[in-house]
């Protein structure tokens, strides 16, 4: 488990989590409604995500905008072939880029409703709101958003790409950023997976001061991931794993 590792293969639980964060999951949530045990430490992570995300999607639909209403050539013959339903590559690419444009628009307008929501509720409901299926359906529904975002975006310049370069220069930057991105996607992943299988999130250490003291950086990356390993065969249900330390039944002991 060193500096470099393809992919952390095996870290992240599902394929799925190679492509989108583990920080934007359903479980990622999970973990951090029931590790938060007042409404104060709750709110933070909740509502920082919304005002964050909102100020990234404005730019991200500012760039939208950008492509669509430029005067530049390129812009022009996406344009025209929209108006002319010419059905060739630069109306397809419009296609996709007026999708990416009413999705962030969307995705804009779900995280500002949520927060204004979220910021209203007492600390003393907050979570009472977060684990009911509606509010956990609507603290999600913006995360789900961001992703179609992104990925929508990363298409439209994908497709902006094959009208202005040759193919096979197209095809490798292409290949480059999708492998960079699987890359950079799965680290936060696998760094998030072992956030929540060791249940870092809580107010419990989760190794000693004193053994950690006595390990090196790669020998607590090695612990921590042996703790993932125990913890999921153990299949505890995530409201047990922020219990009390005496009914607690994470792994905390050193592993052999």
């Amino acid at each position: 488990f060193g500096s470099w590792h393809p992919f952390w293969c095996g870290i992240p639980d599902r394929f799925y989590d190679h492509f989108v964060s583990v920080d934007m999951s359903k479980r990622w949530r999970d973990h951090v409604i029931h590790s938060k045990k007042s409404g104060h430490e709750l709110r933070q992570p909740i509502t920082q995500r919304f005002s964050s995300s909102t100020i990234f999607l404005s730019v991200i639909l500012a760039a939208e905008i950008g492509m669509i209403t430029s005067p530049s050539d390129l812009s022009a013959e996406v344009r025209e072939a929209l108006g002319s339903s010419s059905f060739t590559l630069a109306y397809w690419t419009g296609i996709v880029l007026s999708f990416a444009t009413v999705i962030a628009i969307a995705a804009i307008t779900a995280n500002y409703s949520a927060y204004a929501v979220f910021a209203a509720i007492s600390d003393e409901n907050l979570h009472i709101i977060a684990k009911s299926s509606i509010g956990f359906y609507a603290a999600q529904l913006p995360t789900y958003l961001i992703v179609s975002v992104l990925y929508t975006f990363l298409a439209t310049i994908s497709l902006f790409w094959v009208l202005i370069m040759p193919k096979i220069v197209t095809a490798i930057i292409t290949t480059w950023s999708a492998l960079f991105f699987g890359y950079m996607i799965s680290a936060y992943s696998a760094l998030g997976t072992l956030v929540m299988s060791s249940g870092s999130m809580g107010q419990r250490q989760v190794i000693g001061t004193t053994i950690e003291d006595e390990m090196s950086p790669q020998q607590l990356s090695d612990e921590l991931l042996n703790r993932k390993r125990k913890n999921m065969r153990r299949q505890v249900p995530i409201r047990e794993w922020y219990s009390s330390p005496s009914s607690n039944k994470l792994s905390t002991q050193k592993a052999e």
